[in-house]
């Protein structure tokens, strides 16, 4: 494959992408001993057209290569790809069978069928597994969830919701004239928090806790003294465009967000890797007594 800069095999790399450039030419009767990532990566970059050639080679990824082979043992690949702990934006499965199995035969295959999604810049990550003289690749496009309570983002979030105040705008049938932003309240971060937290630990997106609690008596356990609260839940997003785009799709999220007689705001997300939704979040609205 092309050399990295920061690559320790990048001589190794560019000698073996020469031999294979080679194989490919004259079809050898004896197959390249080659690293499959290389050989899709080769391809990638080498045999697509000069037009649609993506800058970056496909890095190996270990949750993929357990996705593959659960694939090529019958799982479906969305399935495959979430229990490996993977998250995917997209992704895309291929299977090559050749008669000798070698890896210069793969690449013809490859080359000849499959380049439009070798190609595709979209996809950054490949999963490779062989078995006798088949093979399976799984190319994918990941969405890393963020670490556990980044501050920075949580900023991010709050400076995304409080432009779309500023904005005003329309909420289902009505409309809401610009507001003032949201001040955080440590208190309503609490009780933000533990929502947020009791919905990851148990897998599920709802106002209810899990012991039966509302918003109104979690900000108060949070030591909140409110004389109006809402709040907004969601799951799944992982930047601040995303879960403003889920709120102001909805009409009710959509209100809580842009109401004026909402002063103070408690934001914050839990992480559970893996369960389908992955990350959720909870924004807590309120003005107190």
């Amino acid at each position: 494959m092309t050399a990295s800069p920061t690559s320790a095999n990048g001589l190794y790399a560019l000698i073996l992408s020469v031999f294979l450039l080679a194989t490919l030419i004259i079809d050898p009767p004896v197959a390249a001993a080659a690293d499959l990532v290389d050989v899709a990566n080769i391809v990638r970059t080498r045999h697509c057209g000069e037009a649609s050639l993506p800058d970056k080679p496909l890095v190996a990824s270990a949750q993929l290569d357990s996705a593959v082979e659960a694939v090529a043992d019958g799982a479906e690949v969305n399935a495959a790809i979430a229990a490996a702990g993977y998250r995917a934006n997209s992704s895309a499965s291929v299977r090559v069978s050749t008669s000798r199995g070698k890896d210069d035969a793969v690449a013809r295959e490859l080359s000849e069928h499959f380049c439009h999604l070798l190609a595709d810049p979209e996809f950054a990550d490949i999963g490779v597994y062989r078995r006798g003289k088949e093979v399976w690749l799984l190319l994918a496009d990941g969405a890393p969830l963020p670490a556990p309570n980044d501050a920075d983002l949580l900023d991010r979030v709050l400076g995304r919701l409080n432009d779309i105040r500023a904005e005003g705008g329309r909420c289902g049938g009505n409309d809401f004239p610009s507001g003032p932003p949201l001040k955080r309240s440590s208190e309503l971060d609490a009780a933000a928090r533990a929502h947020a937290e009791d919905m990851a630990r148990n897998s599920f997106l709802a106002h209810t806790g899990s012991d039966g609690s509302n918003p109104g008596e979690r900000a108060s356990h949070a030591g909140y003294d409110w004389r109006v609260v809402a709040e907004n839940v969601a799951s799944g997003q992982t930047s601040p465009d995303d879960i403003a785009a889920t709120w102001l799709d909805s009409a009710g999220h959509c209100a809580n967000l842009r109401d004026a007689k909402y002063v103070e705001t408690g934001i914050a997300y839990a992480l559970n890797p893996g369960d389908g939704r992955d990350i959720y979040w909870v924004q807590v609205y309120a003005a107190g007594n």
